[in-house]
């Protein structure tokens, strides 16, 4: 009953000082509301910024530069080991990156080859045929049938057959480089890994092609550099006037997998590949993603590749484009962040001299206490539910303003340049509640200390 009484009296003072009551309570409610706003705004913005980010990429880059590209550098041409490292490789990006993944392409390619003309006649000894070597290369694309269109001839074949020195493989190459290198369909030639090998590769031109989309992704906004690959001058050399008359290339034979897969380790055993695979990413859904999400998954998937894979590398531009983000995100939180402080400082301090005006209206009720033996605690009772409710109040109440105040404010015509009108993307974490119970608390401390 004189808990009732206790608090009866409270709520009755707090009535009849409402004129000043409910300046604080909308001083402390101000107050927690801006400052439980804070991890809100800049998340909002931050979220904005990486939608921003990811469409002007897509648009100034194209949609392939976003992709996934892990590759090692050098690996042993062993089908097991490979179709191991595709299930490892498939595994750790569904982990990661499941929701935003559109399509993975495998590439291999062998190292250098010098490659012979020849004829049927003459396979048999590479010094009775005409000795023009041509540097090039072996390469596969899984499934890259469906990408290019035969002008003349056919895919090459998945098995292989034999030619005395070694097995005869069919290979295929683009219109451009069979132009420039004078290569025909059905030409036969020989190559070899290095000179003295006793083991030469037969090839055949099965088929000549050309691609259907210069823009689909498998090219990588690079066709020339698997269709017609330069063979890069040396450092210090002479740049002509007419230098495009002096490039050479390098004779990139397509291979179908298998065929790479069992002939040539068969040729050489341990012949070396360079494998790579591209994992194209949904733009649309990653743009959703927060700075935090797409950095963890990045570093997730290359920490845990990393360690399965010997010389397994991430490259990608999303990497890129986090780090300039990160710079931009950095330098345009500080002014924002300096002027909650100050904002919330002079709400704080607005607290606080409005308990002060309050105290002339409660110097008879304190002086009575304190005439009666009353310490400070039992001026603290006395005053401490009335502060304790107004911080109930704003602590619980500030992180659902801050919520709606930041979402709405996206469609002001301040904001319609990152948010299109829009709701500013918005979530309501633990961040905001703690900042609005610690900046409560304080104004509850200002609230209580002009009376004790």
């Amino acid at each position: 009953m004189a808990s009732l009484n206790f608090f009866s009296l409270v709520v009755k003072r707090s009535f009849n000082d409402r004129h000043l009551i409910l300046p604080i309570l909308s001083g402390m409610l101000v107050a927690t509301t801006l400052m439980s706003s804070a991890p809100m705004y800049l998340a909002a913005l931050d979220q904005q910024g990486v939608r921003q980010t990811v469409d002007l990429t897509t648009i100034n880059k194209s949609e392939n530069y976003l992709s996934l590209e892990m590759f090692v550098s050098s690996m042993v041409l062993d089908e097991e080991r490979i179709v191991r490292s595709d299930e490892l490789i498939q595994q750790a990006v569904n982990l990661y990156w499941s929701e935003a993944i559109s399509g993975l392409k495998r590439y291999l390619k062998t190292d250098g080859f010098s490659f012979y003309r020849s004829s049927e006649s003459a396979i048999r000894d590479l010094e009775d045929g005409p000795v023009i070597s041509l540097e090039g290369y072996f390469q596969s694309f899984k499934d890259m049938g469906r990408e290019v269109d035969y002008i003349i001839g056919s895919p090459p074949a998945s098995d292989f057959q034999y030619h005395p020195d070694g097995p005869l493989l069919e290979v295929s190459l683009s219109t451009n480089l069979a132009e420039e290198l004078s290569i025909e369909y059905g030409d036969v030639l020989l190559g070899v890994p290095y000179p003295d090998s006793r083991i030469k590769l037969g090839v055949r031109v099965s088929g000549i092609f050309e691609p259907l989309d210069p823009y689909d992704p498998i090219w990588k906004d690079d066709m020339d550099r698997f269709l017609m690959p330069v063979i890069p001058k040396d450092e210090g050399s002479a740049v002509s006037d007419k230098w495009w008359e002096d490039q050479k290339y390098y004779l990139a034979f397509f291979i179908s997998e298998e065929a790479m897969m069992n002939s040539i380790p068969l040729a050489y055993p341990g012949s070396m590949v360079e494998a790579r695979w591209d994992q194209q990413i949904n733009n649309l859904i990653l743009r959703e993603w927060t700075r935090a999400e797409i950095a963890s998954s990045i570093d997730g998937l290359d920490g845990l590749l990393a360690k399965q894979i010997p010389g397994f590398q991430l490259r990608s531009g999303i990497i890129l484009m986090l780090k300039e983000f990160k710079t931009q995100s950095f330098f345009s939180s500080i002014p924002l962040l300096l002027l909650f402080a100050v904002i919330g400082s002079s709400l704080l301090y607005f607290v606080f001299m409005i308990s002060s005006y309050l105290m002339p209206a409660r110097e008879s009720d304190i002086s009575l206490i304190k005439t009666r033996g009353a310490s400070r605690l039992a001026v603290f009772r006395q005053y401490g539910l009335e502060g304790l409710l107004l911080f109930l109040a704003s602590i619980i109440f500030a992180p659902i303003f801050a919520f709606c105040l930041v979402s709405l404010s996206g469609i002001l015509p301040y904001f319609h340049g990152i948010s299109d009108g829009k709701f500013l993307p918005t979530t309501l974490s633990w961040a905001s509640f703690i900042l609005s119970f610690g900046f409560g608390g304080l104004c509850f401390i200002a609230f209580l200390l002009p009376p004790i």
